[in-house]
């Protein structure tokens, strides 16, 4: 019955994370198109896909693993984040050399009929989505300690923060990406 209690108990924060953030997101989408306009609303479109895209490819999502070893104790945390840290190493360096070398390529094919310029624009999305390949190591290693309040904390955090964010930046830059 314990046991039973802690599942419900965890199912339901879950629920509360993902509806708060799902809400969050909607009101960035929300604030986002009034502001930006149906064009530069595309542009942001093209940016998110392309950070999946990136996430896809290069991500290796050796990170769900870990949950399983962590949690089953067949490794201990550090060499889980060590071996988690190194694969993670070797796919920047693999998307760095797609960037170096075929970052023409997806900025013309993504970007070619547009009327502005978003090099810079993809230049940070590149570097920025390696911060995210890290943060993802530590959320999975959170989950794999069963530290599912601080995981949820952390999710939570992020909707709020990029809501701010966003709307923030909408008051500062109106009608730009930045």
């Amino acid at each position: 019955k314990k046991h039973l209690m802690s599942v419900v108990k965890n199912t339901a924060a879950i629920i509360l994370r993902d509806g708060f953030t799902i809400f969050a997101n909607l009101v960035i989408s929300i604030i986002l198109a009034r502001t930006l306009g149906p064009d530069l609303f595309g542009v942001w479109f093209i940016f998110l896909t392309l950070f999946i895209l990136l996430d896809t490819i290069f991500r290796t999502k050796s990170e769900t693993c870990s949950v399983y070893f962590s949690a089953s104790g067949l490794m201990e945390v550090h060499d889980l984040e060590r071996n988690l840290l190194i694969i993670t190493f070797v796919s920047v360096i693999l998307m760095f050399f797609t960037f170096f070398f075929g970052f023409d390529f997806i900025y013309k094919y993504f970007f070619i009929n547009l009327d502005n310029d978003y090099v810079l624009h993809l230049k940070l999305l590149f570097f920025t989505i390696c911060f995210s390949f890290v943060g993802t190591i530590y959320f999975y290693l959170w989950l794999g300690k069963e530290n599912f309040k601080f995981y949820n904390f952390s999710i939570l955090g992020q909707a709020i923060v990029n809501l701010i964010f966003i709307i923030c930046l909408t008051i500062i830059y109106p009608g730009t990406i930045w």
